[in-house]
């Protein structure tokens, strides 16, 4: 299944025939992407693999946009292709693109897998800090025009 690729140059030099088999064409990839879902839902793994081939540059670029890091993209990725599996029967055509479900559920895990981060490296702060102040019990610190005691 060949890859959309959007010619701007062309479509700008010819608005005529050139956006209608464009619109055509996409139209078609849609379709196709829905009918791989559809296969899924059958327990077709041969069209998991098709979709994945399809879709995954996609994904990946989405991911890691939001991570910054190959190793939480390439999890999230994964989890989003095993999601797919097995939820296919949940996908709806009629409420978004089969490329518009994959990435609104590859979205949401990166963002989950990004708050996930963010609320371990504010734990590690609160339990560094509370190491510093227990190192520290004896020391007074001052705060203002009082000295405060740690104990």
């Amino acid at each position: 299944m060949p890859a959309l690729k959007w010619n701007v140059l062309a479509v700008a030099g010819d608005r005529g025939s050139r956006l209608d088999d464009l619109s055509q064409s996409e139209a078609s990839v849609v379709r196709d992407l829905d009918a791989l879902v559809e296969r899924m839902r059958g327990g077709q793994e041969r069209a998991l693999e098709e979709l994945y081939d399809v879709t995954v540059g996609k994904l990946y670029a989405l991911a890691s946009a939001i991570l910054r890091s190959a190793v939480d993209t390439e999890e999230i990725v994964c989890e989003t292709y095993a999601y797919a599996w097995a939820n296919a029967a949940r996908f709806d055509a009629s409420r978004a693109s089969a490329l518009g479900w994959l990435l609104m559920l590859c979205r949401s895990r990166a963002l989950d897998r990004l708050r996930q981060r963010r609320a371990t490296a504010n734990r590690l702060d609160v339990v560094a800090l509370e190491e510093t102040a227990d190192a520290s019990a004896a020391q007074p610190v001052v705060i203002g025009d009082q000295r405060v005691f740690y104990s």
